[in-house]
């Protein structure tokens, strides 16, 4: 998951946020370097302490890459600052999650042991289902069904046995 830890910067009318990973597969916090852009494609700096201060009522591009040992998961997301409340978003990167060998080589599922084989499942915090499927060198074939954090299932996609990761997809 990604914290969003906020502080007041010295200058009105910002707020200073510093970004940190939570892998589940170790539980623990993680700090790396992330880029920050603003609508105007300036780029922003953190202090020594890995914080940005940056303006409210705003959105910025936030991008990095996160490794889980030796594949590597590209971090893409718009952050909305809002006024001086305290926010606490979190951004999880799960068990199984996709993650690829290379930027340009096929994504693959990887577990926290490395790539997903035969039958596996993914679970939320609470203990229900979040992904189930079977894998071959963490890629699906068959059915991989996506739930919702009630439980509920939300997705299917269908891949065919021994292809390149071509999929049907079923929306509930």
């Amino acid at each position: 998951m990604v914290c969003f830890s906020i502080l007041v910067c010295n200058v009105f009318g910002q707020v200073s946020i510093r970004f940190l990973i939570k892998d589940l597969c170790d539980d623990s916090l993680k700090t790396i370097n992330w880029e920050i852009i603003d609508k105007l494609g300036n780029h922003k700096k953190a202090d020594k302490d890995g914080y940005f201060c940056l303006e409210k009522n705003d959105d910025y591009f936030v991008s990095s890459f996160y490794r889980r040992g030796e594949y590597v998961r590209m971090l893409n997301f718009i952050y909305h600052v809002e006024g001086d409340r305290r926010l606490d978003s979190v951004i999880t990167i799960p068990k199984i999650a996709l993650f690829s060998e290379s930027l340009i080589s096929d994504e693959l599922y990887i577990n926290c042991n490395g790539p997903c084989n035969g039958i596996c499942i993914d679970y939320y915090q609470n203990g229900q289902k979040r992904l189930e499927g079977n894998f071959s060198n963490g890629k699906p074939y068959g059915l991989l069904f996506f739930y919702a954090q009630n439980g509920a299932l939300c997705k299917k996609e269908k891949y065919p046995k021994k292809a390149k990761c071509r999929k049907k997809q079923y929306a509930y």
